[in-house]
């Protein structure tokens, strides 16, 4: 098998609308309600154009598997920190395809940035923290309205 990432563009809507409304994303998200269309389509818009959101397609051999994510402050704020999420199709979950996408996302950020780079993972959402812990990241030892801080470090 063989695994890319490439940045967000426009054409991947249906795909990502798709993910955005998979049960188990819904489940783990923040927001658990269910996106419509036209939601997702503004939320479509800010993630190819603002230059503070950075999303990329997880292919395997040229087909969908995922997206991760990452949000920075940008100029509006320039001390703030990435955060990082992920959401694979559900026939892809459980493979290790989550712990590299998250690795290689993680890599290209932190050559850009001089930022932290986090995430914020539900705890009892264990396949979440496994993977962004093989990828580097490590629990902060806090749970912040019952999410799990973990922080990625370059060793």
């Amino acid at each position: 098998m063989s695994y890319t990432l490439r940045r967000l563009r426009w054409r991947d809507i249906r795909t990502t609308y798709r993910l955005a409304s998979d049960p188990d994303e819904r489940r783990e998200a923040k927001d658990h309600t269910m996106p419509t269309f036209w939601g997702h389509l503004k939320w479509m818009w800010r993630w190819v154009h603002w230059h503070e959101l950075r999303a990329w397609v997880i292919l395997e051999d040229g087909k969908p598997a995922g997206l991760v994510r990452a949000h920075g402050g940008g100029i509006w704020l320039p001390f703030s920190r990435h955060v990082m999420s992920i959401v694979l199709f559900p026939a892809y979950r459980g493979r290790g395809i989550a712990s590299w996408a998250i690795g290689e996302a993680a890599e290209v950020l932190a050559g850009q940035t001089d930022r932290p780079i986090f995430a914020y993972i539900r705890k009892g959402n264990r396949a979440s923290m496994g993977a962004f812990r093989k990828a580097g990241f490590r629990f902060m030892g806090r749970v912040i309205d019952g999410l799990s801080q973990f922080v990625y470090t370059e060793d």
